[in-house]
């Protein structure tokens, strides 16, 4: 077992002006934000690793939350904790911030630490399609054990 992430991604519509679920061609089930202490640290101290901080602590869930993101939230069952959510400059912020640090650290090895936040990029490089289609995006998210 372990802390897992659920996630979301939202982007404000431009006639709407109203949070929409972002549903496009990207298949969220194909990218599994797998367990990654370092990210979840980072993004809402879910996780606490010696030597990193917290960049953006819990805001708890956004109030004009998407109704898919608010009904999977609802109606889990699990012990959700450090609800936040991140927009797209921030959200890469925690990236490119665990990258330098795990790549300080393990300098040997910058192929699996690439590996390993290549799901988190691909999520951001979603969200900055939103944002540079006039539609700025953000990570909703939370964790459970």
């Amino acid at each position: 077992m372990g802390t897992s992430i659920w996630h979301h991604v939202e982007y404000l519509h431009k006639k709407k002006n109203v949070y929409c679920h972002y549903n496009g061609l990207f298949d969220f089930d194909l990218v599994n934000l797998d367990r990654h202490n370092a990210m979840f640290c980072v993004m809402g101290g879910a996780r606490r690793i010696d030597g990193y901080g917290i960049l953006f602590p819990p805001r708890g869930l956004p109030q004009d939350v998407t109704h898919e993101t608010w009904y999977e939230y609802h109606e889990g069952e699990c012990d959700f904790h450090h609800e936040s959510w991140l927009d797209t400059d921030e959200f890469q912020s925690c990236i490119d911030y665990v990258r330098v640090k795990l790549t300080n650290e393990y300098p040997y090895d910058i192929e699996s630490i690439d590996a390993s936040l290549r799901p988190y990029q691909k999520v951001c490089d979603i969200m900055r399609e939103c944002d540079q289609d006039g539609e700025p995006a953000r990570l909703v998210f939370w964790f459970d054990n």
